[in-house]
């Protein structure tokens, strides 16, 4: 499968906006420059970047920078984790942290999940599932308050490897942060 990716040289930050399915077109008509990375995006929030067509192809596994720079643009990272000065906010260093994590599991042929084998495909298909119909910044912060409530309820002893704890829980919450959203909302009427 191709995605419209060219082969022979890296891509340029439009190129894998395009591959990820955005119309260019309708960029230049709102946007007077054209962008070179997602820092020329700081003023530009998730919202207004989100599509029902923008996916991340499977082609972009090919080198994991396309991977990061797609999962960059969908959480609106400059948009986020840099304030109007471009100072890294709060949070900045968790949301690097959850995206390098993300591009791992696209970059990984398979992990184990609870005895299970989970393949890429798989994990593309909830990436992408997530991404048209909801906003991954919101998934990270829900992520992050999920995390955190975890360190708590557990001892630092308890945990022997918090890097790989933590990937483990990331994809849990992946596949059920929408169930406990509901449940919580539910809970509230």
């Amino acid at each position: 499968m191709n995605d419209g990716m060219k082969t022979e040289s890296k891509l340029s930050f439009l190129e894998i906006l395009s591959a990820m399915g955005l119309d260019l077109d309708n960029w230049h008509y709102i946007y007077t420059r054209d962008p070179t990375s997602e820092m020329n995006l700081i003023y530009v929030d998730e919202e207004e970047r989100r599509t029902k067509t923008l996916h991340i192809p499977e082609s972009f596994r090919s080198d994991s920078g396309y991977v990061l720079t797609a999962l960059q643009y969908l959480s609106a990272y400059s948009n986020y984790a840099f304030d109007d000065d471009m100072k890294p906010m709060s949070n900045k260093n968790f949301i690097d942290i959850t995206l390098k994590m993300l591009t791992e599991f696209i970059m990984a042929d398979s992990f184990r999940f609870n005895g299970q084998i989970i393949g890429y495909k798989k994990v593309l298909d909830t990436l992408n599932s997530l991404i048209r119909e909801n906003s991954l910044y919101d998934f990270i912060l829900s992520f992050q308050y999920e995390w955190e409530k975890i360190l708590r309820e557990k001892t630092e002893s308890s945990i022997r490897n918090k890097a790989a704890y933590m990937k483990v829980c990331l994809w849990d919450w992946l596949k059920r942060w929408k169930i406990e959203e509901y449940n919580q909302l539910v809970g509230l009427v």
